[in-house]
């Protein structure tokens, strides 16, 4: 356990008026592992370790600064403050970052995160960051490069560390708590949160960007439109989103954001870690292959989204979301007992007019495309199609490669779920599908017939029974 480490760091000077001493080096020796022997010069750096028996110094972690008693005394500078930041680790056992000074401290990831930030704290080491964001740089005039490493005692050197830490009470914690931690220069640093952006999809009228906080780890999506997309097309997405907001099985919008002439150009919505129909993040309650479905997750997943196409296909016009497919349905919460999904994608939504065939998967493809019918049936068919694709992909797959196969295998199947896609939703004929009202409460008499019990739209904490819904017809 002696060489168990839990990140590295560099320490360099970027300005000729701050070199290494000595001093710097064997205060530091106190609390981490020299990998650089003998004085430095630039452009040398300072190379040290946190190991398992590293000790913080204060109740804040590991203080850096200018003041002695620092575990990491830093040199004397007009702009450093004397306990100018803290390393330590979060409820969360990550390791982050905190700043104490008046001027601040800029954490850079990669490319982005400029700017000094003063009093606020910065995640090093979550796992939802792509590699290319990581190691951080920190600097106040001093960069500090981290690497972490991936040890199977992390866990156990976290909880010692933070326990050493509600111990500790010095020098730091009198001066910090008394609002005693001067400069000579005073910075301006800016207040507004930092947000570290990556692209993870791009289409024809808007890209999608991931953003990551770097205080609090929050996350969130970003939908922006180009400027040359069909500004038509996009108020109505707009339009259609804040309609069907209320509803807890359409994916969550936290703001409309940068209106220009009255129509947004962004949409910031949830980020759902947990994947899609298509690439699902959690086990599975029947496989070890998260993609593969229970009999009563399939339900519940039908359910849940037909609940939602009941909302759209009862507005005055109906709104029809034209793109149902297993990458629009986001998992929300999903556990052995449960599934919670959220229906995603309105971007090819409309009330009227002729489907716009480009980007259809042909997986998905309905008879009403190819016809240029655009009305609530089209949406029943591609919902089947995905529950049957969670049920049966070999099934689903043939649909493409052997259509009169595929209906002789099909009707021949004793599975009453995927009898029950087969006459209610996926029909050539769209006049013979049901609507969706109709399917909500056939599929819900169908689960108490089987005496499976009511299905319930949410599989998260505020829990409703589906018969709170719809009414049954008995």
């Amino acid at each position: 356990m002696g060489d168990a480490m839990i990140a590295s760091f560099q320490l360099r000077t970027i300005s000729s008026e701050l070199p290494w001493g000595e001093t710097h080096k064997l205060k530091a020796s106190q609390y981490f592992v020299p990998q650089v022997e003998g004085p430095l010069k630039l452009p040398e750096v300072l190379c040290i370790a946190v190991k398992h028996d590293s000790v913080p110094d204060s109740s804040k972690g590991i203080t850096f600064g200018s003041h002695q008693n620092c575990g990491v005394v830093l040199p004397k500078h007009d702009s450093i403050s004397k306990f100018h930041f803290s390393l330590t680790f979060d409820d969360q056992d990550r390791l982050i970052i905190r700043d104490h000074s008046i001027n601040g401290t800029e954490v850079k990831y990669g490319e982005q995160g400029a700017g000094l930030r003063s009093k606020r704290q910065w995640i090093l080491n979550d796992p939802k960051l792509p590699s290319e964001f990581r190691p951080g740089v920190i600097s106040f005039d001093v960069s500090v490069r981290l690497m972490m490493s991936a040890e199977e005692l992390y866990k156990k050197v976290v909880d010692r560390f933070r326990s050493s830490c509600e111990e500790k009470e010095g020098v730091a914690d009198y001066m910090l708590r008394m609002g005693v931690n001067p400069t000579v220069v005073e910075r301006d640093p800016d207040d507004a949160d930092i947000w570290l952006h990556w692209e993870v999809a791009e289409g024809t009228s808007a890209s999608i960007t991931r953003c990551w906080n770097t205080e609090n780890g929050l996350e969130k999506v970003v939908k922006t439109r180009h400027n040359d997309c069909d500004q038509r097309r996009w108020s109505q997405q707009v339009n259609f989103m804040r309609t069907l907001q209320h509803h807890h099985h359409v994916i969550n919008i936290q703001r409309f954001s940068n209106t220009s002439e009255g129509s947004p150009t962004q949409i910031e919505m949830d980020y759902l870690s947990r994947g899609s129909l298509d690439d699902p993040k959690d086990p599975s309650p029947v496989s070890k292959n998260p993609s593969q479905f229970s009999q009563q997750e399939a339900r519940s997943i039908l359910a849940q989204c037909l609940s939602v196409l009941v909302e759209m296909h009862t507005q005055t016009p109906p709104i029809c979301h034209q793109d149902i497919k297993p990458s629009n349905i986001l998992i929300e919460h999903r556990t052995s007992s449960s599934i919670c999904v959220k229906l995603a994608g309105f971007s090819e939504s409309n009330t009227e007019g002729e489907r716009d065939m480009r980007g259809r998967d042909a997986l998905y493809a309905c008879p009403n495309h190819w016809a240029g019918i655009c009305d609530p049936s089209l949406d029943i068919w591609l919902l089947g199609h995905t529950i049957l694709a969670l049920l049966d992909k070999d099934l689903q797959n043939l649909y493409c490669t052997n259509k009169t196969k595929f209906w002789d295998v099909a009707f021949r199947s004793e599975d009453s779920l995927v009898e029950f896609l087969l006459s209610r939703m996926i029909h050539q004929t769209a006049g013979l599908r049901s609507t969706a009202t109709e399917c909500l409460e056939r599929l819900q008499e169908l689960q108490l017939e089987e005496r499976h019990g009511p299905i319930v739209l949410c599989g998260c904490s505020d829990e409703i029974d589906l018969t709170h819904k719809v009414r049954v017809r008995r």
